[in-house]
């Protein structure tokens, strides 16, 4: 049985169209279930806009600024292993990273790749509060954009 993935797009942005969105996202978020080790997973990954994610950020994080990838866990530790766990939501700010890959000079493939693979780590309790973990969460992001044949030209997220 295979993973359930959940792609809705709100944004109007038309920098990347929604079938090569969904065959990314599909590709990139089975690579990293894949290689957790995970069962029939369900994941929902929505691309929004920045006014979007900026309300969810001041209300989720008491942040009132938009950010690029925000992650909605509904699964507690023991149960993210089970077949069929509901892991929860990635939200993405297609407008962020679509500046963001501007800036850095990388396609916006890549970048909406970067961060898919970061919110879907969260989603299975990676963080980057330490050092430490910070490194560790790099590394896995590097080896799954890797293994999905994408090169990130920048750091990962952090």
């Amino acid at each position: 049985m295979g993973h359930t993935l959940d792609i809705r797009k709100s944004s109007r942005s038309r920098a990347i169209g929604r079938r090569p969105l969904e065959r990314l996202t599909r590709r990139v978020v089975q690579t990293v279930l894949d290689g957790e080790g995970l069962v029939a997973a369900e994941v929902g990954v929505w691309f929004v806009d920045d006014p979007t994610i900026r309300r969810l950020n001041r209300r989720y994080r008491r942040l009132d600024r938009p950010t690029d990838v925000m992650a909605f866990e509904l699964s507690d530790p023991p149960e993210r292993r089970r077949p069929g766990a509901v892991l929860g939501d990635v939200v993405i700010s297609v407008t962020t990273a679509h500046r963001q890959a501007a800036s850095l000079g990388h396609p916006l493939e890549v970048e909406l790749a970067l961060l898919i693979v970061h919110g879907v780590l969260h989603l299975l309790g990676c963080d980057h509060d330490r050092p430490s973990d910070a490194a560790r969460m790099r590394r896995k992001e590097r080896a799954y954009l890797a293994a999905c044949k994408v090169r990130s030209i920048r750091q990962p997220v952090s």
